[in-house]
């Protein structure tokens, strides 16, 4: 019986182990990438869960800042109303109001300093073409000389522009004006005589843009007086109609005013008059950001009229953002660079013995 050398037996036993250390050396292998790979997916699970909230935090921010900005033009209009239903109760309580008294009254309410942005307060009264002529004849003896009611074109019912206080060069030009005889205005005083209340006029271009460079979009807020007391019906309304208390606004004054103060880096507004259309834009606080982040579009109505307020985040809103705490926040991955990798395979194979 042949004897079996024991040295070849332990040579051919070493030849057969390699192949029984290769699943362990595989493994060990694959084991930084295994572990680069299960870094990269916390890292995104995490960064994921920290984008959700710093998202969550921008945008109860945003429309934080949106309902603040829509607010500040509600409160500031809703101002200009109470203040044009003062007015009118001045002419509700006598009869006696003339050009010097309706002076002293708006010089008493510090218009610029108390209510910036307006343009100023008027009244319009109502008369018949038959008292055209002591209208006139009144006026001038209040010492506005050379007063005419304008345009002077043939009709029954007049509205002309009998006070406008603070008395600038602007107002100046709109003195004797009968705004009833322009759609636009017509359709709002009708509705302020129809229903009693303040109306808003759709957008117009003021008389008083007397300088061809510096025009500005504009808008008028009408408030009726009546005659007499009590409640009235419509007819009566119409029938004991004595004039409009009003205000006439330059749009890009109104809103400087309304917005100075606030910084306008962190979110644009655009207010339209109706539809967000060309046609129709009010105010811009800037030109738009190409992609915002957040962008909202809010309805507000203002004595009857309504309008269409856009809200959207400029560039500057994300330097109070917290996103540059978010990883991925700017496309940055924790994962190694690839010849890292490359080399801390090589290495494991090495001590594997391949």
């Amino acid at each position: 019986m042949p004897v079996r050398d024991s040295s070849t037996s332990e040579e051919g036993a070493e030849r057969a182990a390699p192949p029984a250390r290769r699943p362990a050396a595989r493994a060990l292998a694959a084991f930084p990438l295994f572990v680069l790979v299960l870094g990269a997916l916390c890292t995104l699970a995490v960064s994921f869960q920290l984008w959700r909230v710093v998202e969550s935090r921008d945008r109860e921010r945003f429309a934080y800042l949106a309902d603040e900005r829509v607010e500040r033009i509600r409160e500031r209009l809703d101002a200009y109303v109470a203040l044009l239903r003062g007015a009118g109760g001045l002419f509700a309580a006598t009869d006696d109001v003339d050009r010097t008294s309706f002076h002293d009254y708006v010089e008493r309410l510090a218009l610029q300093q108390r209510y910036p942005g307006i343009q100023g307060i008027g009244f319009s009264l109502h008369f018949d073409a038959d008292r055209k002529d002591a209208v006139v004849a009144e006026m001038r003896r209040q010492g506005v000389a050379g007063f005419a009611p304008w345009p002077d074109t043939p009709r029954e019912d007049w509205n002309a522009i009998l006070y406008l206080e603070p008395l600038d060069r602007r107002n100046r030009a709109a003195i004797g004006y009968d705004m009833f005889t322009e759609p636009t205005r017509r359709a709002a005083m009708e509705r302020a005589r129809d229903t009693g209340v303040a109306a808003m006029s759709s957008r117009v271009e003021l008389v008083q843009e007397i300088d061809p460079s510096e025009k500005q979009a504009g808008f008028l807020i009408y408030v009726p007086v009546y005659r007499g007391g009590g409640a009235l019906g419509l007819e009566a309304r119409r029938r004991r109609l004595e004039g409009f208390v009003y205000s006439a606004f330059r749009a890009e004054d109104l809103f400087m005013a309304i917005f100075r103060g606030v910084s306008a880096a962190d979110v644009g507004v655009a207010v339209y008059d109706g539809a967000p259309l060309p046609a129709n834009l009010l105010h811009r606080t800037t030109a738009p950001a190409p992609a915002p982040r957040f962008a909202v579009q809010r309805p507000l109505r203002i004595a009857g009229r309504d309008w269409t307020v856009q809200v959207a985040t400029l560039p500057g809103f994300d330097r109070g953002s917290n996103r540059d705490l978010v990883p991925l926040a700017r496309e940055r991955v924790a994962v190694p660079p690839r010849v890292d990798v490359r080399r801390r395979v090589q290495h494991a194979q090495r001590l594997c013995g391949r």
